[in-house]
């Protein structure tokens, strides 16, 4: 009987250390974040999804772009972000790393963070049609 709960014991200890890990590795859509994320859309690409996500390598902002009808052969360019705090004093522009490769309809794009903007930021995103990478944040 003792041999019997011992190795119970061990395959619920082992069953915990799986589930553990396996979580670790399953991105976690961050939902109240405190960041307002507004995505822009314009000639050329329509912002359809961006999130936070959490998962094993960090935190990171997700989304997918498509576009526009007029534009529907030609997805050159990158996706720019710009995030304000609250107080307006401070905007950070950068740019997020889309799939080249992707032949799908939606192209996601992804950006790390080494954490979340301050709560009550002002997240805005876009397409920038010029493939060369720019230093400033005109819609």
């Amino acid at each position: 009987m003792r041999t019997r709960n011992r190795a119970t014991t061990y395959l619920f200890v082992l069953i915990g250390v799986l589930t553990t890990s396996a979580c670790s590795n399953i991105p976690t859509r961050i939902h109240n974040s405190g960041v307002r994320i507004e995505p822009i859309s314009n000639d050329t690409a329509n912002i359809r999804s961006a999130a936070f996500w959490r998962d094993r390598d960090g935190l990171s902002l997700r989304g997918e772009f498509s576009a526009t009808p007029m534009n529907a052969n030609s997805l050159i360019g990158h996706v720019d972000i710009s995030i304000t705090v609250p107080d307006g004093s401070n905007t950070v522009c950068t740019t997020a790393q889309q799939d080249k490769d992707s032949k799908q309809a939606f192209k996601p794009f992804t950006h790390r963070f080494e954490a979340l903007p301050p709560r009550g930021s002002l997240l805005r995103i876009w397409h920038h049609s010029v493939p060369a990478l720019h230093d400033d944040c005109v819609t």
